[in-house]
């Protein structure tokens, strides 16, 4: 596997996990927000709460492991990114 086809992977287990998310600010603005923090993590929490005590359910589980996923595919993203200072051919 090459580089290119690592990041269209790792952004396709992005893109299956996020859903839209916004903070509305006191003035009723919008802002759309990115990243670990908008995954379906934030609806099955929501669905916890829902169900019974918070943080108490297969759900609140559930939760915890795609958060823990998506911080992981955003480093991984973000490693996939950066550009080495240099190569080395050292094994």
């Amino acid at each position: 596997m090459n580089t290119t086809d690592a990041r269209a992977y790792i952004q396709e287990a992005i893109d299956a996990i996020s859903v839209g998310m916004t903070v509305t600010t006191a003035s009723g603005r919008a802002i759309p927000l990115a990243g670990p923090e908008s995954t379906i993590a934030s609806e099955l929490d929501r669905i916890d709460r829902a169900v019974g005590r918070k943080g108490h359910s297969l759900l609140a589980e559930m939760a915890e492991q795609v958060r823990q996923c998506a911080i992981a595919l955003y480093a991984a993203k973000q490693a996939l990114e950066e550009e080495p200072l240099h190569r080395s051919n050292k094994g």
